[in-house]
């Protein structure tokens, strides 16, 4: 039997998203626990800037919404913090006054820490509504975020002169094994024909992707939309027909697109027919919003073919591939 290159069709890769599903939750001022899951804080040693009298930090996470958390009155910023222990994958933070207080804006931020030295921002300074008609309860969502200290950073408040909070919880992601890449938004560097980046993640491994000849690096990425942990990236090559290759690769992350670092080194995975063409790269969890492949090298040919798919959880893939049939 020999080789032989077949002109108008090109070997594909299949890319599909597998990971930490973050479950994007309405932002309501009511009591979202039972949606968002686990309160990531109860039981967890809590702090502050500092304490009016008997209204210390420990009553921040205490579990009883009518005891409360006041620090020096007259004196802003303040702000209080949650250790959770070690880093987690957080997307929710609720906070609550005692339902029998009148309404009042606070003027708050969301911040995160690993080391509790250095913090930065997970959700800009905005006022926010507590109003007793809704409990007197604040909801605020935002993107997979891994930190281990959170803290909110208190700058004014309508109704006292000092920072106040009962309850404060913290919600995170919960595991899916849904393919985050379907109908997310796909580019690349290069197109060979018509073997669009769109086809990377079309559901169907038969289409692919290919980036443009005799050129490496050649990369593919997917747009997830908002920042998610994911850890799990699963690849495919057509089976019909596709001999086995070798691609070289790493699997790289963003959060804006521009400036990407490495989630898995570059290191070269073996796609063979006889196990469905697919690739299966797991790696700790990470949030990004951008997932690319970046490809240096294809033993089957000097192109790059790609593909998402995966039922299971979110898997983003870039493959370079050869093409090739056996006869």
């Amino acid at each position: 039997m020999r080789t032989k290159d077949r002109p108008t069709k090109l070997r594909t890769a299949t890319l599909a998203l597998l990971g930490l599903l973050v479950s994007v939750l309405p932002a309501l001022h009511a009591l979202p626990a039972a949606a968002a899951g686990t309160n990531l804080a109860a039981g967890k040693a809590v702090s502050a800037s500092s304490a009016n009298g008997q209204y210390t930090a420990a009553n921040l996470n205490d579990g009883n919404q009518d005891t409360y958390w006041e620090s020096a009155n007259g004196t802003f910023p303040q702000w209080a913090q949650i250790d959770l222990g070690a880093s987690t994958s957080i997307n929710q933070v609720v906070l609550k006054l005692p339902a029998s207080w009148g309404a009042r804006t606070q003027t708050l931020s969301v911040q995160g820490s690993t080391d509790n030295s250095t913090f930065s921002t997970i959700v800009a300074s905005a006022g926010y509504s507590f109003d007793p008609n809704s409990a007197n309860a604040v909801t605020i969502n935002f993107g997979a975020t891994s930190t281990r200290y959170v803290r909110v950073n208190v700058t004014a408040n309508t109704g006292w002169t000092a920072a106040q909070i009962s309850e404060f919880e913290i919600y995170g992601t919960t595991a899916t094994s849904a393919n985050l890449a379907l109908g997310k938004t796909m580019s690349a560097s290069g197109v060979s024909q018509t073997y669009a980046a769109s086809n990377a993640n079309d559901g169907n491994q038969s289409s692919y992707w290919e980036s443009t000849n005799n050129a490496f690096p050649q990369w593919l990425r997917v747009d997830l939309g908002a920042s998610v942990a994911v850890n799990k990236v699963v690849l495919k090559l057509p089976v019909s027909g596709w001999a086995a290759r070798t691609e070289t690769l790493a699997v790289q992350g963003s959060t804006d697109g521009n400036s990407f670092s490495d989630i898995v080194a570059s290191a070269g995975y073996t796609f063979d027919p006889t196990t469905n063409s697919t690739v299966t790269i797991s790696f700790n969890s990470t949030t990004t919003r951008y997932v690319r492949l970046n490809i240096t090298a294809n033993s089957a040919w000097p192109a790059c073919f790609l593909l998402f798919a995966g039922p299971r959880r979110r898997r983003s893939t870039r493959i370079c591939g050869r093409r090739s049939v056996w006869s």
